[in-house]
């Protein structure tokens, strides 16, 4: 076995998504991967995600049983003696969880077995423990100089900020690697030119960094300017945290369904006008550029991350938190000041060439082979 990406479970999530593509798009480079979850999860998705895993043919475990304060300290242990069995020679850490995991393994490996192994770090937000001040220390100190790959410019930014807070000099060894999704020009999107009708959809974790709260209040606004003739739909694929902020939103004149994730939720982008990411940061959203190849029109908050998805002078952004202005572009866009085809044709042309898979796949395996020389 060549490579191991440590993830933080099988759960909706960009990092997740990108590691299990890399492991899955890297046998055609004769590169083998297994994927290693800190903490186990037995849900429909992580289940759904499991099985696809094992259809590819790709190797699975998770370190933990359950989230609790001895997780971390058995999923450093099983990491590391799994490395040492299978003589694994690369460990790709994916969030800021797995490189906490990945640290405190390497250092297990060296002391305990005399085992040295490089390391792939993929650093997946901006957000980079903004509310520890010992752990990151401890986690920083445990890098030096490997393979950093940052997949937004508003990432490199935080990383180094990150470094920068914790006393340690960035690594030499720094990447910039965008997420990427399969692009086909054949796309038909006949299907966005409705009429006196409106379908949003919001897919990701109901939490305080994806910006529920913020949709949530936008559409309050936006209702109280509907008729009973208003044919305005919005659907919410996810969980998380702050699900009852939505399942108690009161609304008049709009349908709100609520969905659990599902992991063929591409296939059903055609269904939708638009897509709305009110995030209040990211690292750089899977969702977006996969709205992107679906030539979907996304509504998009300013902020970092999100913001390098979409094309300069993008008209359906809005300041971050900024509720009053989300609500008025809905507006806009049920008087008819947009065109949903033109809009989705030039965020699909600006995504193709930056926003590839293969050509993410290509950068990854490029790391790789350096290392397995």
């Amino acid at each position: 076995m060549d490579v191991v990406h440590v993830i933080s479970s099988f759960q909706l999530g960009g990092a997740e998504k990108v590691a299990i593509d890399i492991a899955k798009f890297s046998k055609k480079n004769n590169i083998s991967c297994s994927i290693a979850s800190v903490f186990g999860r037995d849900d429909a998705f992580s289940e759904s995600l499991k099985s696809d895993l094992n259809e590819s043919g790709i190797t699975w475990f998770e370190l933990s049983s359950k989230k609790s304060v001895f997780s971390f300290a058995q999923a450093s242990f099983s990491l590391a003696l799994f490395i040492k069995r299978n003589n694994i020679r690369i460990v790709h850490c994916h969030s800021d969880i797995p490189d906490f995991i990945v640290s405190l393994a390497i250092r297990i490996l060296k002391i305990l077995f005399r085992f040295d192994i490089k390391v792939v770090r993929t650093i997946h937000n901006t957000e980079l423990w903004s509310k520890r001040r010992f752990i990151p220390k401890v986690v920083e100190s445990g890098f030096v100089d490997d393979h950093v790959v940052l997949i937004s410019k508003a990432v490199e930014s935080s990383y180094l900020e990150l470094r920068s807070r914790c006393g340690y000099e960035p690594s030499k060894n720094r990447h910039l690697i965008y997420n990427g999704v399969n692009f086909q020009d054949d796309v038909d999107f006949s299907y966005l030119s409705k009429v006196n009708s409106l379908s949003l959809l919001f897919v990701g974790r109901f939490v305080y960094q994806k910006g529920v709260d913020v949709f949530i209040k936008a559409l309050k606004e936006l209702s109280c300017s509907l008729d009973r003739d208003s044919n305005v739909n919005v659907d919410f694929y996810g969980s998380g945290e702050d699900v009852d902020i939505i399942l108690s939103a009161k609304l008049k004149n709009i349908n709100l369904k609520v969905f659990p994730p599902d992991k063929n939720i591409v296939s059903k982008f055609k269904a939708y006008d638009f897509i709305v990411m009110p995030s209040r940061f990211e690292g750089l959203p899977l969702v977006a550029i996969e709205a992107a190849s679906c030539k979907i029109p996304i509504i998009v908050a300013d902020s970092p991350g999100l913001n390098e998805t979409i094309p300069s002078n993008w008209p359906l952004i809005f300041d971050t938190d900024n509720f009053f202005q989300l609500s008025n572009l809905l507006k806009d866009i049920l008087d008819g000041r947009f065109d949903k085809s033109l809009l989705g044709l030039e965020l699909f042309e600006f995504s193709k060439s930056k926003f590839g898979v293969q050509k993410m796949i290509d950068s990854y395996c490029s790391i790789y082979e350096s290392l397995l020389e």
